[in-house]
């Protein structure tokens, strides 16, 4: 018995979420954060890169965006 999909088969249409991480510092130095932010990161998600992804989201159908940036 296969619990995976089968590539085969087409899936109906979802269009999930967006999830964008505008900042990776925090204060916190949590050893499971997978995006591995710091109190000392100040990288940070290009305004232009971010306002192309709404777009996107937007034409694809995305209805729901999260967006994080450090605690």
């Amino acid at each position: 018995m296969s619990l995976g999909h089968d590539p085969r088969v087409p899936l109906p249409h979802q269009p999930g979420v967006l999830l964008m991480h505008l900042l990776n510092r925090c204060n916190l130095l949590c050893q499971h954060c997978y995006l591995d932010a710091a109190p000392w990161r100040n990288t940070h998600l290009p305004l232009d890169l971010a306002i192309r992804c709404l777009g996107e989201a937007e034409s694809l159908g995305i209805a729901t965006i999260y967006v994080s940036g450090g605690e």
